[in-house]
């Protein structure tokens, strides 16, 4: 996927703030979701067994683009706000039930 084909795909009038990027996120992503998850991404999510915390070490594991971090006090400090925020737009999209139903959502940081 190039970044003009990043654009048409999102159907997008103009560039993309780091759109090189964000192209090379999306073949990684489509990469390993063919390598590892039969190209589906709900059976990344079927392989958490309807946990976000596992959802979310699934998802860093895989995926190297999801793995945030920063540095504090001299330490690198591992987020993983990216895989949060994923699991979370899923559980709201599907309202918490099908592939969105997560028995420890609670548990995710970013929601704290």
């Amino acid at each position: 996927l190039t970044p003009l084909g990043l654009r048409a795909l999102l159907k997008w009038p103009r560039p993309l703030p780091q759109e090189e990027e964000r192209a090379r996120l999306v073949r990684e992503v489509g990469i390993e979701l063919g390598r590892s998850f039969g190209g589906q991404a709900a059976n990344l999510v079927r392989a958490a067994n309807q946990s976000a915390a596992e959802l979310v070490r699934l998802v860093v594991a895989h995926f190297p683009g999801f793995r945030d971090s920063c540095v504090y006090g001299g330490s690198q400090v591992f987020l993983y706000k990216r895989a949060q925020i994923f699991v979370g737009d899923l559980y709201g999209s599907f309202r918490g039930e099908g592939l969105g139903k997560f028995r420890d959502i609670a548990n995710l940081t970013m929601f704290a």
